[in-house]
């Protein structure tokens, strides 16, 4: 298994084999694409997996099993002992620690490591930074009976780099996202809609797609996410003098109440590993304009399946955008090899099939 970059199989085989007995692990607070991953997967795993999930916000917990209502949830926060009795309850095959962050849950990680459980860490957006003292402690939470995972090449080459693993040692399964539901009729748009799914973080880069909103006339901008940016960016758009053209939508309930009322989705991350909301987009055939950061250029092609521009250049988005938005046949060739690949390669089915498959095998670990 490493190095590897894990796939899924067949409908059949995925829901072979024994019930089994997982607890996954979530130290958010508060829900963002690493949560959302997890809603995902816990609801396209095999009806045979016993899933509970351990977590110190009731919120964060009610939102990741609502796609799989018979799961468990359970409030656990504090240090190792707390974490150590219960997962001791719920006697687990297979632990998944679930990380926005390269140093969240390592309680939940020696916890696991004191009780010889076979654990499964799952790193979403891993970040160079850590001291030479993190990198000791990071090595020390994440191996032993830790099989590594990141969501893209990309972020798994980076996991060993910023946590002194060795190369070649983190898998890659990458994210996958549920068949997007009926996109209603719609009549032509005009003005023209670009749209943003993302949190309102220096992260995600709205400030630029709010610069390049100035070089492209007569289109509007939607914007829907919650973030610590929020003030700033409606600020940002005033003083840009493109405030009469963007709409910030607070947070969507559903990623297709703004996909399906937008003529392309724009991304312009400073730093991504595999974003969702990308996938959602090319699922639900809406042509994305991304920048080549992390694992994006792994599923966005630029010409083919979108197109990519490099961070923090508003020109060069802009000039993206101008070209998706006025050219019909280049937005409907974008859509249909975007979700052809989605299709393929990125549902839910997909990923979860790949993290059954890990967790059967890492459980044989116990055995």
């Amino acid at each position: 298994m490493t190095g590897a970059t894990v796939t899924g199989a067949t409908v059949a085989e995925r829901d072979a084999g024994a019930p089994y007995r997982v607890c996954v692990v979530t130290g958010a607070h508060t829900v963002g694409g690493a949560e959302v991953f997890l809603q995902y997967l816990l609801g396209a795993l095999p009806p045979a997996v016993d899933v509970t999930v351990l977590g110190a916000s009731p919120a964060v917990l009610t939102g990741a099993v609502h796609r799989r209502p018979r799961s468990r949830t359970e409030v656990v926060s504090g240090g190792v002992p707390r974490w150590a009795r219960a997962l001791r309850e719920h006697r687990p095959d297979v632990v998944h620690v679930n990380r926005a962050a390269l140093t969240s849950s390592r309680d939940a990680l020696l916890a696991a490591r004191l009780l010889r459980l076979p654990t499964v860490v799952v790193d979403h957006l891993p970040e160079t930074g850590l001291s030479w003292r993190g990198r000791s402690v990071q090595r020390a939470v994440t191996t032993g009976r830790v099989t590594n995972v990141a969501v893209s090449v990309t972020a798994a080459r980076l996991v060993e780099e910023c946590a002194g693993l060795r190369p070649g040692s983190v898998v890659t399964i990458p994210n996958g996202v549920p068949a997007p539901p009926p996109a209603p009729a719609t009549a032509r748009r005009e003005p023209k809609v670009l749209g943003v799914l993302a949190r309102l973080e220096h992260q995600k880069g709205i400030d630029v797609a709010l610069e390049a909103l100035r070089a492209v006339p007569g289109a509007r901008l939607d914007i829907a996410g919650e973030g610590s940016l929020s003030a700033e960016l409606l600020d940002l758009a005033a003083t840009l003098g493109v405030a009469d053209r963007v709409r910030f939508r607070g947070r969507a309930g559903h990623p297709h109440e703004l996909l399906h009322e937008v003529d392309a989705l724009v991304l312009p991350s400073r730093h991504e590993a595999m974003p969702l909301s990308l996938l959602e987009a090319m699922r639900a055939g809406v042509p994305v304009v991304a920048t080549a950061v992390g694992g994006v250029p792994e599923i966005v092609v630029d010409g083919r399946t979108g197109l990519l521009v490099p961070p923090g250049d508003p020109a060069r988005l802009a000039h993206a955008c101008r070209r998706v938005l006025g050219d019909d046949a280049l937005r409907a060739r974008l859509s249909a090899q975007a979700r052809a690949v989605a299709d393929a390669g990125h549902s839910d089915t997909v990923m979860a099939t790949a993290y059954d498959r890990l967790y059967r095998s890492v459980s044989q670990r116990r055995a």
